[in-house]
């Protein structure tokens, strides 16, 4: 993952993500796993928050995580580009 930089939140596409106050663009996922083919295919997803808590940084996301306990379901926000629209 790599949080958007500010030049990166003047792209135009990027607006709606700017307007919420960044994230963090998944740019590496597991070659085995089902999220790969959709990275390699499409543009990367940008995560806004976890369990409703925003988070912009690396260090953001891991203290969002380490508050959550083996076997609970974590929320993701995640804004994609080839359908935009926070989901």
């Amino acid at each position: 993952m790599q949080a958007l930089t500010q030049e990166d939140l003047q792209d135009d596409h990027l607006q709606e993500v700017a307007q919420a106050g960044g994230g963090l663009a998944v740019t590496d996922v597991q070659p085995d796993g089902p999220a790969y083919t959709r990275l390699v295919s499409n543009p990367p997803d940008i995560i806004l928050g976890v369990n409703g808590k925003a988070v912009r940084t690396r260090e953001q996301l891991r203290a969002a995580l380490q508050t959550v306990k083996a076997g609970e379901i974590v929320t993701l926000q995640v804004y994609s580009l080839d359908a935009p629209a926070a989901r």
